[in-house]
């Protein structure tokens, strides 16, 4: 059997640990342990390959870690170029240095809009399921004045029904 990791993470809402393996989406299992989750995400992987197998299907390609040289070769236009080199030395940095802030900046942005967005469909979500919930909901409120003087009452006789 190939060899494919597993990802172990703590969920405060199961009050243990959850196993999962990014080389198989859908697939997790959990333990009050990290051991007993990593046993179990190990017996359903297991079952889930004998699955595939058994049906013919082709398994993925294990996940690995990968090792990065740190070093790239970048084409660019001439002009670009020039543009860079002449910022770098506005800044007192070498050219590397200077592409280097740069690419950080983009991606610590790339990574925060992703974040930002995540959150604002989150909330798009919590709101349609609110309307959905309530969109039986009705409030009404009682026209009786003189009841609402009686009782000192502002806000009238207000009842609350579901269709």
């Amino acid at each position: 059997m190939a060899e494919y990791g597993f990802n172990l993470l703590w969920s405060d809402e199961d009050a243990g640990y959850i196993a999962t393996c990014a080389d198989f989406p859908g697939l997790s299992a959990f333990g009050e342990t990290a051991d007993e989750a990593l046993a179990e995400a190990s017996i359903a992987l297991e079952l889930h390959i004998e699955t595939l197998q058994e049906e013919g299907r082709e398994l993925p390609e294990p996940t690995k870690i990968a090792e990065h040289s740190g070093q790239v070769r970048l084409r660019m236009p001439k002009s670009l170029h020039g543009a860079l080199v002449k910022n770098a030395k506005e800044e007192c940095v070498s050219l590397n240095t200077w592409l280097v802030t740069i690419l950080s900046e983009r991606n610590a942005t790339a990574t925060l809009v992703n974040a930002v967005c995540s959150q604002i469909n989150s909330v798009k979500e919590a709101i349609k399921d609110h309307r959905e919930e309530t969109r039986h909901f009705t409030v009404s409120k009682a026209a009786d004045y003189n009841q609402q003087l009686d009782v000192g009452n502002p806000y009238g006789n207000i009842s609350a029904r579901f269709n």
